[in-house]
Formats: structure tokens, sequence, C-alpha cells
């Protein structure tokens, strides 16, 4: 997830500045986050119908997994988060084991420092 450091409802209330740099920063973020994974494209996924505060999901993708253009692939159920927001996850495709997320997370990380 990437977010503004400042707490804006979503993306239209970025400032010159702020938005030139958050953009830049999403061009980082992404090509980090596809060297790490191995991921062929990033997508970026813009929320913000139960939560007022921008933030953006950046989610790697490769040949086979669960996403696609429609988001999700397979059928589909929602979850409930603690926050009030909904996760939507397939049924279809098993959730990615927490080491292996765990072990991508401290690669992007490392990459970023």
């Amino acid at each position: 997830m990437l977010e503004p450091k400042r707490h804006i409802e979503d993306i239209t209330h970025l400032d010159g500045e702020e938005a030139r740099t958050f953009g830049v920063t999403i061009g980082r973020v992404t090509a980090v986050i596809k060297e790490a994974t191995g991921a062929e494209l990033v997508y970026v996924y813009v929320f913000g119908g139960h939560v007022s505060h921008l933030h953006l999901h950046l989610a790697p993708h490769k040949e086979g997994d669960s996403l696609n253009d429609a988001m999700t692939k397979g059928e589909v159920e929602e979850r409930p988060l603690p926050g009030g927001a909904m996760a939507i996850v397939s049924k279809d495709f098993p959730a990615v084991p927490i080491e292996e997320l765990r072990d991508a997370a401290a690669r992007i990380r490392g990459a970023l420092a």
C-alpha cells in the first residue's frame, strides 16, 4: 500500500509538488516490486468508498495468478476487514503463504532503503 504523508480524502487533493513526487514514487515503488517479486506488471488500485483517506494498493501480477483486468479471477467473496473495508478474495486461488509475503516485503524494503 502507498499513501501520501498528509491525510487527504482522494487523489484530487494532492497539491502540485505533492502530486509530482507521488507520481515519481509510484513509479519507483512499482519498479522495485516488479524486481523483488518477479512480477510482469504491478496493478495500482485506488479505492476510497469505505475509507476517506487516499491510499493505493499495489498488486504484483504474474501469469497464472488470481489477478487480471477484472481485479480477481474466479468466484470471489467479500470479507469484512477490521477497519470497515472489504477484502475481495478469490475462492479459486489460495492465499499466498505469509512467509512468501514477508520475504517479498523484506526485499522491497531493502531495495527502497
